[in-house]
């Protein structure tokens, strides 16, 4: 809310580049135009019936990065000049709040990796591909007339060889 607003302003207004904020005073101006009034939560009718905020999704990539640069924030507000002061305080406590949001979200993204394929597998796929019906089409000659085939799937007829 404003009182969140206002502990961030605090920490910018004496920062280099940051000469033009507004006063004080008018933070709760600010936040109740913004949000309190807005036609729907979260502003989410700011793309004029484009996707819903909760379709937007980050990619692993993304939320790794976003969970390194929180840890710097971190880090930085923790320690130092800045390891008593009670707006880096409350900062820390907030990003350390959203670190715990986005390693959650990053933990329920990721998918088991996929197993290394085995001599059995190989083996089911020329099982699977001499089913087909389609005659002898995968017969071993036929593909190794196949120039630039036969070295992609020559492994899949060495286990079959006689």
């Amino acid at each position: 809310g404003p009182t969140e607003l206002s502990k961030i302003a605090q920490v910018l207004k004496d920062k280099k580049g940051m000469t033009d904020l507004v006063g004080s005073e008018a933070i709760s101006c600010i936040w109740k135009e913004t949000w309190e009034k807005a036609k729907l939560p979260f502003n989410s009718n700011r793309d004029n019936g484009g996707r819903n905020a909760y379709e937007y999704k980050f990619k692993p990539a993304q939320m790794e990065t976003m969970i390194e640069k929180l840890q710097l924030i971190i880090n930085k507000y923790s320690s130092g000049n800045w390891e008593n002061h009670p707006l880096a305080i409350d900062l820390v406590a907030s990003f350390n709040m959203y670190l715990d949001e986005v390693s959650t979200e990053l933990e329920q993204m990721s998918v088991a990796p996929t197993r290394a394929p085995t001599v059995e597998y190989h083996q089911s796929l020329v099982t699977w591909y001499s089913s087909l019906g389609r005659g002898n089409r995968y017969d071993k000659a036929k593909i190794q007339q196949m120039y630039g085939y036969w070295p992609m799937v020559e492994h899949l007829y060495k286990e079959t060889e006689d």
